[in-house]
């Protein structure tokens, strides 16, 4: 390992800060130990997210518990209530959200022209935000 670097394992997901689209609580059910925030979004942005993938509300890195076209479900705990927006939050609020990178990287070289040569390498990667 270089020096300077120190390793440590990566945790939640990979969040540039970008607002991919907005969308809007629709529901906030309390449990036992948790709570189910629904969240409605527009459906041309279903195709970044899948079943327990990733999602950022306002900064905060979610896990997907349940997806239903376009509207998702997250389960909060109570130190991610307690440390984040998520406490000030009610039914019809509006939210800013961010799709995993890794899903628009997917689909950028999905949908290059078939003629494009693709390279992956250290200069590649970094090109594409890596």
């Amino acid at each position: 390992m270089p020096n300077g670097y120190i390793e440590t394992e990566k945790g939640g997901h990979l969040v540039q800060g970008h607002v991919d689209c907005i969308g809007q609580i629709s529901d906030i059910k309390e449990r036992n130990n948790s709570w189910i925030f629904s969240i409605v979004f527009p459906e041309a942005f279903s195709k970044y997210i899948v079943s327990v993938g990733s999602i950022a509300v306002d900064g905060v890195s979610l896990t997907i518990a349940r997806l239903e076209k376009n509207r998702m479900d997250i389960s909060i705990i109570p130190h991610t209530m307690e440390n984040t927006i998520f406490k000030l939050y009610k039914q019809n609020n509006y939210v800013n959200l961010e799709f995993d990178i890794i899903g628009k990287y997917v689909e950028g070289l999905i949908n290059k022209k078939s003629g494009d040569v693709i390279t992956l390498n250290e200069q590649s990667l970094r090109k594409l935000g890596f």
